[in-house]
């Protein structure tokens, strides 16, 4: 069975071929050349393009890099969170365009965006993070704090809004903002 290379070493070659222009293969990596404009969920084009077309997501592919192309601007990110940022285009979790390149955190991943951040880990996949929830989570420290990664995308219920962690939840309902230590 051929070894697949270390994400990190996929990364350094996807940033490699970005910073040189080549267009070839990315060792375990997603082709990395010019697509078309990605689509929000209205249809409308929304003038960020994926280098690569994703796939499902699964285990051997989600740390594979990909390059998301904003006008002239291309950013570095992984499969998986280009996932969670195309699947939450036109919906209330929408993130905007790419704020810098996808950064390595432990053993996982983080790349923000105009309107919030994505986490990815391998235990928990990529979550989407943004606004009073994402603010409230960096002051605990983030990934590497005491809530650990995020589970879940922000999500409502009733007047509620909430995002469930590895060991808590930030919960916002009439304004005020919670933090509930828990296991999840």
């Amino acid at each position: 069975m051929p070894r697949r290379p270390h994400p990190l070493a996929a990364l350094a070659a996807a940033t490699v071929l970005v910073l040189t222009g080549c267009g070839e293969q990315v060792p375990g990596g997603a082709v990395v050349e010019a697509g078309q404009p990605t689509e929000s969920r209205t249809g409308q084009p929304d003038g960020a393009r994926a280098l690569a077309e994703p796939q499902a997501e699964t285990a051997d592919d989600a740390a594979d890099p990909l390059v998301i192309r904003v006008g002239e601007q291309e950013y570095l990110t992984t499969m998986a969170i280009y996932r969670a940022y195309d699947a939450a285009k036109g919906g209330p979790n929408a993130l905007g365009s790419p704020a810098g390149a996808v950064e390595v955190l432990g053993d996982g991943r983080r790349q923000e965006f105009d309107g919030g951040r994505v986490y990815w880990s391998p235990r928990t996949g990529a979550r989407i993070v943004r606004g009073r929830i994402l603010e409230t989570y960096l002051d605990n420290g983030g990934a590497e704090g005491r809530l650990g990664w995020p589970v879940i995308d922000e999500s409502t219920d009733d007047d509620a809004v909430y995002s469930d962690f590895e060991n808590g939840r930030i919960l916002i309902e009439d304004r005020a903002v919670q933090v509930i230590d828990r296991r999840y």
